[in-house]
């Protein structure tokens, strides 16, 4: 994957788009406990049980697999720190409520953002960060 700006989205390639409705569905099952503005998943077991069906989903975005992710949820509005250590990867799996955004952006599923410094988050929405 070629590097990225700050705030370039990317449509999913379609035939990832089936995949990652499956995952989101899954996404939608999991428990989450807050850590700071954010949700993060709590459930490692589960995320092992779904790793064949993120595999699939990280070889369709030609992201080598296994990759370090987290899971997390944005229940109200969220902010991501100023700095980070190394460029992020945000995909969107489940919408729960509203219309939510990154930064001012459409955060919507079936679309990549990428970040490279802090950002804000308006809710509601599951996603994976790598």
């Amino acid at each position: 994957m070629s590097q990225k700006s700050h705030l370039d989205q990317e449509e999913l390639v379609p035939r990832a788009k089936p995949v990652l409705k499956l995952v989101g569905e899954w996404l939608g099952t999991l428990k989450f406990e807050k850590q700071g503005d954010f949700e993060l998943c709590s459930e490692d077991p589960e995320v092992v049980l779904a790793q064949p069906l993120l595999s699939i989903l990280f070889t369709l975005m030609k992201i080598k697999f296994p990759v370090d992710f987290k899971i997390a949820r944005v229940s109200k509005t969220a902010r991501l720190p100023a700095r980070l250590s190394t460029p992020v990867t945000l995909i969107p799996g489940k919408v729960v409520g509203g219309t939510p955004t990154v930064a001012g952006l459409p955060f919507e599923v079936g679309w990549i953002t990428y970040i490279t410094e802090g950002v804000e988050f308006t809710p509601e929405v599951i996603f994976l960060l790598l």
